[in-house]
């Protein structure tokens, strides 16, 4: 006993390691930066970031990030990790990855990992169903940057109204068939896993491209209105968290 109080002593007295903050980088546009983001924001985490504004000096070019090396894949979003103790440093690539890097550091109070398996299962199903949306989304949807249909990998006009009205709309009517199967008006207890979060980020981009889109699922448009109106969530949507405003990616024109 007393060499466990001792130790437990030893460990109290210990000097606390400084937290760092991780550093989120990513386009100026929400894309695959919003979900991160509020993750991030969601965590409890100390962290900043940086919104790519100026593609060809910040990104692009001998001194851009992407000449640094510092992105695994030659691509954002980045998280740099910062050492901590013994843990050296580490560049995340990949905004799944960097959603369940976060959450599994944040701190518990956050709901990131939901709780339990049966939760945490929940969640990742979310999140690869947010990942099916947002590669349709790229492909049957015009960008800030594609501004026409049939061109640059994008399908024709036609085609793409009918995924909005079909394909869209099915998996819309799944997930509000799973929300509703809840004892609660979210897919987990706390509505806060990172899978919950993912996937209102890639359904709050296309509602600000067809706003009636969640208007026939009541249940998943009350989850998405609760989510929406987190004061964490809201902080990041209005552009106050630490990498500023992301602008609309996906949309008509």
């Amino acid at each position: 006993k007393a060499k466990v109080k001792a130790k437990a002593k030893a460990k109290a007295a210990a000097p606390k390691i400084a937290e760092e903050p991780f550093h989120f980088t990513y386009f100026f546009v929400m894309a695959k930066g919003l979900a991160p983001a509020i993750v991030a924001e969601m965590s409890g985490r100390a962290w900043t970031g940086t919104a790519v504004t100026d593609v060809a000096t910040q990104w692009a070019g001998e001194t851009g990030l992407k000449a640094s090396g510092k992105c695994p894949f030659g691509q954002l979003p980045l998280l740099e990790v910062p050492a901590r103790g013994k843990m050296p440093a580490q560049n995340i690539g990949q905004s799944v990855a960097i959603c369940n890097y976060i959450a599994r550091i944040a701190k518990r109070k956050s709901g990131l990992e939901g709780d339990g398996s049966q939760e945490y299962a929940v969640s990742q199903m979310l999140m690869a169903e947010g990942e099916d949306l947002y590669n349709a989304l790229q492909k049957n949807q015009t960008t800030a940057f594609v501004k026409e249909y049939g061109k640059d990998g994008k399908v024709t006009k036609e085609e793409s109204k009918k995924w909005w009205t079909e394909a869209a709309k099915n998996q819309i009517a799944m997930l509000d068939k799973l929300v509703s199967s809840t004892e609660g008006s979210a897919f987990t207890k706390g509505g806060t896993s990172t899978g919950e979060l993912y996937l209102f980020a890639m359904l709050h981009q296309m509602k600000l491209v067809k706003a009636d889109i969640l208007d026939d699922a009541k249940a998943l448009l009350a989850w998405y209105d609760a989510t929406k109106a987190n004061a964490i969530v809201a902080k990041v949507l209005n552009g106050e968290s630490a990498i500023g405003e992301f602008k609309q990616y996906f949309m008509d024109h």
